[in-house]
């Protein structure tokens, strides 16, 4: 039976969304939300306090299949005229967007007729100077769940109010901003937003002023309208840019849509307005980004969450013309930079603002059942072993248990796609702490902790479980520490392993532990579909696939490198496919040694790419080695030198069973190790016999038992 993915909780409560406007051009991103509610088959009602104004009735995107309920009363009466049409749809609970006058309406009817109300918290109801605090701490206070828009809102409202909230980002359909890269203007700036003054149009102006003044050719679009209209139009004439800068007005949704994809770059210059009112995340930046637009932005409130400078865009100082004016310029005078950005903004948007993701994570907010929590706190900085068996593991954990919610804490970025929404990635403040009270700050306290590998010292919080991968490792510690004492206190310990292989522990901790077995991903059909076309792989070529894994460890990667050319270029590779995976964490890239290798920096569907390689050229690391195994492929290993990863003792080991070559330690030169790969290449029936050799190799994966043995850990001490 196919399990899939997501869950929807047993009950689904009809949910009213109450709201001061619907529709408003500005708020797409709650249609947005609605649209995949729906999707997903939850029962709405909106409740809209006010009609929206002309400019607003023409609802954005397709129709939703909600009832749109007006309540055609006056303010002093809305909570009354609420009441009645909540009961009249049948409505188990209501949800505002903004703690503004729709959350205490909302909060008013929960009172009234003892129905729960959530809301989700932006910016400018947090912020502004007249936002009323008094107020706002009620309103957190009594609602069933308190959602915000970012990691910065959350820690704001933990110490303002001593109540955690939960982050869920406003989503987006990625499927109607498909990324494009081709068509686009060579000089053209666009910003989008009302006309106000957090959004620092005032500064993007006097920032084309510069880029005008240095001769930089570029025409600049701003769509919105606002109360500043006439001030900025004052401001383009007397910066002499009547001809370069065009105010577009308020424009609807499928127009934004074309504008960014012929844009060159989106320009977002938020800023504190004077009031104190701000941008928390603008929806227009996510859209950019998953357009293929690069953006450049400021870092107010939660936009660092979205845009990381250097990475998936440029972040310039608020209010500070001279940076903008640089950033945008570095853009258009660097388009393969600019792309660089671009892409890798598009898949960032793709793994944290994915509207069904979101949009699933507001569902269970608003369930009353209860969550259990799985934090897999992931150490490493280098590789990707950790990340990979924590992945392997929480994906078998969602499949297993509908009601279970994983977060991936780390001290980095996670090198690939969740594919769940169940999976929230969540990068630490402290990389040297991962520290559990950074997530009890942002709403999600776990129920159990995973370690993998690396115990820390820290202590838990009473009442929460403690897990542990327990792999074979060096073990180092200080004078009266030793982590092998410290095991036998956990809740539960899985190792990725068979018992003999652990068999320098305590018998009484070898008693405790649950050998699960090797915890790998396979080859999927969508997988071999997706390289297949990648690469062109032509099934009449045989097909070399190398990789050094993670590629964080700089001279491993290096010499790794060097031999992967070496091997290429030679005569018993002549008319063989290459294709080279750099890994995530890679410094560098490898140069190419000629036209038929194909270097990348990462491969998503690696398991699926093995298990089309014809042999693999691979360093000796866990998370490699295991998958080359469940693919059965024959593999050359080069071990590189790890502080607690014996990679040499791990390819003797496969060499032993017959399906792998292993680099002599006495091997000086790159150049020397190539010519023997090469020469068993060349050998008649030498990749047969390692093939055939797997007929000894257990095919089983630990993936589910590891899950299996973790959430039976939740009811059990």
């Amino acid at each position: 039976m196919s399990i899939p993915d997501s869950i929807e909780p047993a009950e689904r409560p009809r949910i009213g969304y109450v709201l001061k406007v619907f529709p408003r051009l500005s708020q797409t991103f709650i249609v947005n939300e609605l649209h995949a509610h729906e999707a997903a088959g939850a029962d709405l009602t909106v409740f809209s306090l006010k009609r929206p104004r002309p400019s607003d009735a023409e609802r954005p995107g397709p129709d939703l299949r909600a009832r749109v309920v007006y309540l055609d009363a006056p303010e002093s009466e809305w909570a009354d005229r609420l009441a009645e049409l909540v009961l009249e749809h049948r409505v188990d609970h209501l949800h505002a967007h903004f703690a503004n006058v729709a959350a205490r309406t909302a909060h008013a009817v929960s009172a009234k007729l003892g129905i729960p109300f959530s809301l989700t918290a932006h910016a400018v109801d947090i912020y502004a100077d007249r936002v009323d605090q008094a107020t706002l701490g009620r309103l957190i206070r009594d609602a069933s769940a308190v959602i915000t828009v970012s990691d910065y809102n959350t820690r704001h409202l933990a110490r303002r109010f001593g109540r955690a909230s939960t982050r869920i980002y406003n989503g987006l359909p990625l499927d109607g901003f498909p990324y494009v890269e081709s068509g686009r203007s060579t000089d053209r700036i666009l910003a989008v937003g009302r006309l106000v003054e957090k959004k620092g149009f005032g500064t993007l102006i006097e920032a084309c002023r510069r880029l005008d003044a240095a001769g930089r050719s570029f025409s600049c679009q701003i769509a919105g309208e606002g109360p500043l209209r006439a001030a900025l139009e004052s401001a383009i004439s007397e910066a002499g840019l009547g001809d370069r800068i065009t105010l577009l007005g308020a424009v609807a949704p499928d127009r934004v849509r074309a504008l960014l994809q012929e844009a060159a770059v989106l320009v977002a210059p938020c800023e504190v307005a004077s009031d104190g009112d701000r941008d928390g995340l603008p929806t227009v930046l996510i859209e950019a980004m998953a357009s293929g637009t690069p953006c450049i932005a400021t870092p107010v409130t939660g936009i660092p969450e979205l845009v990381r400078d250097g990475a998936s865009g440029l972040v310039v100082p608020p209010a500070s013309p001279d940076d903008l004016a640089h950033a945008i310029r570095s853009l258009l005078d660097t388009p393969e930079y600019a792309r660089q950005l671009a892409q890798q903004a598009r898949l960032d948007v793709e793994r944290d603002f994915d509207a069904a993701r979101t949009s699933a994570q507001l569902r269970r907010a608003w369930s009353t059942t209860p969550t259990p929590r799985i934090v897999f706190r992931i150490h490493n900085r280098r590789g990707v072993g950790h990340w990979m068996r924590s992945h392997n593991i929480a994906r078998e954990i969602t499949r297993l248990d509908p009601r279970a919610e994983v977060v991936l804490f780390a001290r980095s970025d996670p090198p690939f796609d969740a594919h769940s929404p169940r999976i929230q990635c969540l990068r630490a403040r402290d990389p040297e702490r991962l520290a559990i009270e950074e997530l009890t700050e942002l709403g999600l306290t776990p129920t159990l902790v995973v370690d993998d590998t690396i115990l820390p010292e820290d202590i838990l919080p009473e009442g929460t479980r403690h897990a542990f991968v327990l792999r074979r490792r060096s073990w180092k510690s200080s004078p009266g520490s030793d982590p092998r004492r410290r095991l036998m206190d956990l809740d539960c310990i899985v190792a990725p392993h068979l018992r003999h292989e652990l068999d320098d522990l305590p018998e009484a901790l070898l008693d405790r532990v649950h050998f699960v077995g090797p915890i790998a991903r396979r080859a999927t059909p969508e997988g071999d579909a997706a390289v297949r076309a990648r690469y062109g792989l032509r099934a009449d070529l045989p097909l070399l696939v190398s990789t050094p894994g993670g590629g964080g460890f700089a001279d491993d990667f290096d010499r790794f490198g060097r031999i992967a050319r070496a091997l290429h270029l030679s005569p018993a590779l002549r008319e063989w496919q290459h294709v080279f995976i750099c890994g995530p964490n890679a410094h560098t890239m490898v140069e190419p040694a000629d036209e038929r290798m194909i270097v990348v920096k990462t491969e998503s569907e690696m398991p699926s790419l093995f298990a089309r390689a014809t042999a693999i050229l691979s360093a000796a690391g866990y998370n490699s080695v295991n998958e080359i195994l469940l693919a059965r492929r024959p593999v050359f290993l080069i071990p590189g030198e790890r502080k607690h990863d014996d990679q040499r003792r791990r390819a003797r080991e496969i060499a032993a069973m017959g399906v792998a070559w292993v680099e002599p330690p006495e091997t000086n030169h790159p150049e020397e190790t190539a010519s023997l790969i090469a020469a068993c290449l060349a050998a008649p029936g030498r990749l047969a016999d390692m093939a055939a050799a797997y007929r000894i190799v257990p095919e089983d994966a630990g993936n589910r038992k590891a899950a299996e043995h973790i959430l039976r850990a939740l009811g059990e001490r």
